[in-house]
């Protein structure tokens, strides 16, 4: 590895799995946002204000680097060629620019691909809302950071009041040129150097489980039949695994949610919110915490939305994240997702969030214990992209609703270019499942951008309302 990879640092095993797994459009790992205004923006100054941000966070300035090596993971380079422009456009929603169109045009940008050859990042300013305000739609690669990350990347190109006074200009130009200068040449991964490096670090990395695998790897071009043999077995193991972090309180006999089998790499985009302060309360009262209730909400939703349609259940499997980031970490990715079997019988909200809280709970602990799904990447990572996305829809098919929690600003309000940011719709990432549940606090409010896939969730908007509700019953028990 040579100096200027070092300094710019090379994928962590989980970065490269997600890199790899963008290939299918099924496994997406990246998220969106939504940047709902209450006023206008002004398309100069916030112009000015990232290429301040990107001063700021050099990484929107850098590019990815392949390795010839397919299984080295890649670095980081500035990019030499960057452009703003590139990064930055306005766009006008669709007539008659109610929230329908809004949220379709979001949907639209957000499956347009990110240019690999540049940094991995857009911002778009959609004008012609029929409220006469505006939005902000941002996306950002998931290699580049987590919501933990883009939340603090966000400091660069919002102020805590209206009135707050822009930052000075950068000369992004020069910036740009003394990173470029200070990276020095691309890594050259293919002489017989770096190779034999690699393979050192490997060995050093991964001990007799590497070996045994690069060993292994050498063996399949002359043996076909027993490269599948590995792979299924590797499936097989993952899967395992990944059942190990399960609740098993419930009946195994039919689990998931039976109308929502069929999965598409559609995406059908709905906003519920309630006010922040009355849900925490809420939750407090119920004796719960804000993950808690908010997970029990989803389940409830799930639930009643089968009953509704005179289908019964036994139980879901839901999903959250795990935050693995330590105090001071600057870690780009630091998370897992940790998969959970609910009960699906019918419950109030109350008896209902009481199953959640326990069930989430031990899923939790046995997820920082084995270190989560995420501990699998080193090994998929060893074995074809082809073998690891394999198993990655093998396992998507199994969750029935994806969650996250991006802890935001809550108890602070936002602008930009000094129009008041009223609300934050997430677009989660696709990965395989009916709807991708991401809440987030702002202000006073508590939004969760409900990304679902059409084609499980026939009635998306049905959901949402459900959804709705079951945060409203919460807010509720605030005294």
């Amino acid at each position: 590895m040579s100096t200027a990879t070092g300094a710019n640092g090379r994928f962590s095993a989980h970065e490269k799995l997600m890199w790899d797994m963008e290939r299918d459009s099924f496994m997406n790992p990246n998220a969106a946002s939504l940047m709902l205004l209450d006023g206008t923006v002004d398309i100069d100054q916030l112009r000015e204000r990232l290429a301040y941000t990107v001063t700021q966070t050099p990484r929107l300035a850098h590019r990815v680097v392949d390795s010839v090596n397919p299984a080295e993971p890649p670095c980081w380079m500035p990019d030499a060629g960057f452009d703003l422009d590139r990064h930055f456009r306005v766009q006008r929603v669709p007539s008659p620019g109610g929230e329908p169109e809004l949220f379709a045009m979001a949907t639209r940008l957000a499956r347009e691909p990110l240019d690999r050859a540049h940094p991995l990042w857009r911002f778009v300013v959609i004008e012609g809302l029929a409220s006469g305000n505006s939005a902000v739609w941002m996306i950002v690669h998931h290699v580049i950071g987590d919501g933990h990350g883009q939340v603090r990347m966000a400091a660069g190109f919002t102020d805590l009041t209206a009135d707050a006074k822009p930052p000075k200009p950068v000369d992004l130009q020069a910036f740009i040129t003394d990173a470029v200068r200070a990276a020095g040449p691309v890594p050259a991964d293919i002489d017989l150097r770096a190779q034999a490096q690699f393979a050192g670090k490997v060995a050093t990395s991964y001990a007799d489980t590497a070996r045994r695998v690069l060993g292994e790897l050498a063996l399949w071009p002359a043996d076909p039949q027993r490269a599948r043999d590995k792979i299924n077995s590797f499936h097989a193991f993952a899967e395992t695994a990944v059942n190990g972090l399960r609740s098993t309180s419930s009946d195994d006999a039919a689990p998931g949610a039976p109308l929502w089998k069929m999965r598409s790499a559609d995406r059908h985009l709905e906003h519920v919110t309630v006010p922040f302060d009355r849900f925490k309360a809420g939750a407090k009262a119920m004796g719960a915490s804000i993950n808690d209730a908010y997970m029990a909400a989803m389940v409830h939703a799930a639930v009643t939305y089968h009953q509704d349609r005179n289908t019964g259940l036994v139980s879901l499997t839901g999903s959250f994240v795990l935050s693995t980031r330590k105090r001071g970490d600057r870690t780009a990715n630091a998370f897992t997702p940790v998969p959970v079997r609910f009960d699906a019988q019918p419950l109030a909200l109350a008896e209902r969030l009481t199953n959640v809280a326990a069930a989430t709970a031990a899923a939790r602990d046995a997820a920082a214990e084995t270190g989560g799904v995420s501990a699998l990447s080193g090994l998929a990572n060893m074995i074809p992209t082809a073998a690891a996305t394999r198993f990655a829809r093998s396992h998507a098919a199994s969750i029935d609703f994806a969650t996250s929690n991006v802890p935001g600003w809550a108890g602070v309000e936002l602008f930009i270019t000094g129009a008041r940011l009223a609300h934050t719709v997430v677009q989660g990432p696709v990965a395989g499942t009916p709807v991708n549940a991401t809440a987030i606090s702002g202000g006073n409010t508590f939004d969760v951008g409900l990304y679902i896939d059409p084609a499980a969730i026939t009635e998306p908007g049905a959901f949402a309302d459900l959804v709705q509700d079951a945060l409203t019953d919460v807010c509720s028990h605030a005294g």
